[in-house]
């Protein structure tokens, strides 16, 4: 097993670019599996957490 951790820019969320670019939580969820996957057909085996610091 692997963790690992994204970590954003502190002043981020402060950016309109960052929420348009989110679009919502599905969205961030899919932007994590683009972080983590070597092609179309690759089953997701990760698991995800959002935290608010």
């Amino acid at each position: 097993m692997y963790l690992s951790r994204i970590r954003l820019r502190p002043d981020a969320a402060e950016k309109r670019e960052f929420w348009q670019m989110m679009g919502s939580e599905y969205q961030a969820h899919h932007m994590v599996w683009d972080l983590f996957t070597d092609g179309p057909e690759r089953e997701r085996d990760f698991l995800y957490r959002v935290e608010d610091i």
